[in-house]
């Protein structure tokens, strides 16, 4: 079983900038979505009206996400709504 986990983290992600800083591995990008390799199995999905999916991270993982996503967020929301689906292949 594999895990997607969406989070609202901000009302908008800085999409520009934080493409040209992030240290994962650009897969697809368009003007509002950027789509990253993190490691071997996980990957990360970052949308401009806040929202930020995970597939296949621990939550430690993820909070070391958050820091590096945190300087493009505006605002950065400390209370995150989040959602889980397990996905069974």
């Amino acid at each position: 079983m594999y895990s997607v986990v969406a989070y609202q983290v901000a009302n908008t992600i800085q999409i520009k900038t934080c493409k040209q800083q992030l240290p994962w591995q650009l897969l697809f990008q368009d003007s509002d979505e950027l789509f990253y390799k993190s490691s071997k199995d996980s990957f990360i999905y970052i949308f401009h009206y806040g929202l930020v999916c995970f597939f296949n991270m621990v939550p430690a993982e993820i909070e070391k996400a958050f820091m590096d996503i945190k300087p493009f967020c505006d605002p950065f929301f400390t209370q995150k709504n989040s959602d889980e689906i397990p996905i069974y292949i």
